[in-house]
């Protein structure tokens, strides 16, 4: 204000103008009531410094708050969908795990019926422990005895008994029509005799043969070549003790595996 400061003034320089004690009365009311106007200004001013920094902190508290609102709903959506691929990950291991599991239930049933054809068709057999049956879960084996089925200890050619029940297998795998069939020739761990090595240099040799001679049976009943191998064990795999002669007579075999 400068009403207060030129009135001051002039009275200091002396002007002429003589004031009158009203006049001067009324100058200093109204410079009085100037100065609490101008004090009430300053406390509305400091006011409304106030009002507006409180008003800006709040402003940026909201806009923190917003962000971290943002912020949360990211993450919520990222969980969401992270929980969305675990969940089709899961429904894809669950399917996945069911079809493995009727996978096995089929190729079960498979073998069980594999399994009970061979059972019924080679009872007889059966009964004079001329052949064994054994299964597992995906697979079926059909032993034959080399004392059945070859006419030595040292020999891949098969009996006439022989011939006869290898053909009877055959038959009966060419109804059940399997997946495949391992023809696995074995022998004991016994040395050949010199006049053996002479066809059969080595029991590799010799296992062979034997899976080959029923393999050949199979063929001629008209089993298909590509659904059947051969293979040498030699005395790789014994059942049994070598160390008698009862145990060299269950290692001497051949096994028939056949697969769904």
């Amino acid at each position: 204000m400068l009403v207060y400061p030129m009135l001051m003034v002039a009275l200091g320089c002396g002007c002429a103008h003589k004031y009158s004690a009203e006049e001067y009365n009324a100058l200093e009311a109204k410079l009085k009531r100037c100065e609490e106007t101008n004090t009430l200004l300053n406390a509305e001013i400091q006011q409304t410094k106030s009002q507006f920094t409180g008003l800006r902190n709040e402003a940026r508290k909201a806009r923190e708050e917003k962000e971290e609102c943002i912020r949360d709903k990211q993450a919520y959506l990222d969980k969401q969908i992270e929980t969305l691929q675990q969940n089709k990950d899961l429904l894809q291991q669950i399917s996945h795990f069911k079809t493995l599991m009727q996978e096995r239930k089929d190729m079960a049933g498979r073998v069980n019926k594999i399994y009970d054809y061979a059972a019924n068709l080679l009872y007889q057999e059966r009964l004079a422990d001329q052949v064994y049956i054994i299964k597992n879960t995906e697979k079926v084996k059909i032993i034959l005895p080399q004392r059945v089925a070859f006419a030595g200890p040292r020999s891949a050619w098969l009996t006439p008994k022989g011939v006869r029940l290898v053909e009877k297998i055959a038959k009966g795998l060419k109804q059940l029509d399997p997946g495949y069939i391992e023809i696995g020739g074995h022998t004991d761990n016994a040395a050949l005799p010199e006049i053996v090595k002479k066809v059969y240099p080595n029991n590799w040799s010799l296992s062979q043969a034997r899976a080959i001679a029923v393999l050949e049976l199979f063929e001629d009943q008209g089993i298909k070549t590509n659904r059947m191998c051969a293979i040498a064990y030699a005395d790789t795999r014994p059942v049994a003790d070598n160390t008698s002669e009862e145990g060299m007579s269950m290692n001497r075999r051949v096994e028939i595996t056949i697969v769904p």
